[in-house]
């Protein structure tokens, strides 16, 4: 068999073994036998020989190699700040799995996370957007008043840098509104949060609704922001 054939069948595999790593296993790690534990480290293993996007995976067994923790959060910080949309995805990924686990060291990639919003260092941006949105939904307990102020700034300026230009191409206008609607998502989950939390409303949320409301602007843009108040 050809080795870009094997390569592709491997690949192909552990894209639906992922799944089970972060929904079995990691949430029931203190229950897998340690007669397995070899077996574990050999599969990992693997996935680093075939240059897998392995750090989601990984994550899920911190608890069984706690020793590879360190070298773990390296790589989700060098994956988050990549331009590898592939390698971005799976460094999320990793940061999910390691909220669900409770890792104490969390905290510090959620930052890393919220100053990529804050500084728009990225050229995509959805899968941050997206990942914040779960982070303050289900477990806003790891937000703080510096990711808060990081998300406000990066927010206000994406009002602005996400508005179609006659002069955008295609591509640019597709990209455009994919950060747009991520970015209205985002603001109306935290727009909750600041009013279960009674914090006041900025100013930046009216105008991304007014904006985004206009009669004659996208209707995708006005039905995500009425589908999602």
């Amino acid at each position: 068999m050809h080795s870009a054939t094997i390569y592709n069948e491997f690949k192909a595999r552990f894209n639906k073994m992922i799944t089970i790593f972060i929904c079995v296993f990691s949430p029931n790690i203190e229950i897998v036998d340690k007669k397995y534990t070899k077996s574990i480290k050999m599969l990992l293993n693997e996935l680093s020989r075939y240059n897998m996007n392995d750090l989601a995976a990984k994550a899920s067994f911190n608890k069984i190699f706690p020793n590879y923790e360190e070298a773990i959060i390296t790589s989700i910080k060098n994956g988050l700040i990549s331009q590898k949309e592939e390698l971005v995805f799976d460094a999320l990924n990793a940061t999910i799995v390691f909220i669900q686990q409770k890792n104490e060291n969390i905290y510090e990639i959620i930052s890393l996370i919220s100053q990529i919003i804050k500084l728009r260092s990225k050229a995509n941006i959805t899968s941050i957007l997206n990942t914040l949105i779960i982070i303050i939904k289900y477990h806003s307990h790891y937000i703080n008043d510096n990711v808060i102020n990081d998300i406000n700034i990066g927010l206000t300026f994406l009002l602005n840098e996400t508005e179609l230009d006659n002069e955008d191409d295609i591509e640019t206008i597709h990209k455009k509104l994919e950060c747009r609607i991520g970015c209205i998502k985002l603001l109306l989950v935290l727009k909750k949060y600041f009013i279960e939390k009674n914090i006041k409303i900025p100013n930046y949320m009216y105008e991304w609704k007014n904006r985004c409301l206009n009669i004659n602007g996208f209707s995708e843009i006005r039905n995500t922001w009425i589908n999602n108040e």
